[in-house]
């Protein structure tokens, strides 16, 4: 029986704090790991452990929006340790997690915060996260 690609991202996103990686998307639809990866870049043109870092960065960024959380407390609601998930935050999105909320908050104007283009980090992160050719992809 095959496995559609929407059900594997809804099961990442519905546990997002449980899964640490592809193998725990497929203990739970019971299935090889390598086999899922191969069905999964093939259909969304993404390999799974990117869409579920992707999945984790945007849960993040929304509950930095949305709430007032501290960054330990998001980091944790995505399954990740604080060091762990503000390095990634970092390197991806391109500015810490506070100087994101921040920026999208106006706190950053009312602080006298710096002028980052925020189109040219939403940029990079959508750049991150977008599909790419299969062949990009060692089992494309």
């Amino acid at each position: 029986m095959p496995i559609e690609s929407d059900a594997i991202k809804e099961i990442v996103r519905a546990n997002l704090k449980d899964i640490g990686g592809v193998e725990d998307v497929a203990k739970r639809l019971n299935v090889p790991a390598d086999t899922l990866r191969k069905r999964f870049v093939r259909k969304e043109r993404m390999p799974l452990s990117r869409f579920i870092l992707c999945e984790k960065i945007e849960r993040i960024k929304l509950q930095l929006l949305e709430t007032e959380e501290k960054c330990l407390t998001i980091c944790l609601d995505v399954g990740w340790r604080e060091d762990v998930g503000a390095k990634i935050f970092k390197r991806i999105v391109g500015m810490t997690m506070m100087e994101y909320r921040d920026h999208h908050t106006g706190m950053d104007k009312i602080a006298g915060g710096g002028n980052r283009d925020l189109r040219d980090l939403s940029a990079r992160v959508n750049l991150y996260c977008q599909p790419k050719k299969p062949s990009d992809f060692c089992c494309g």
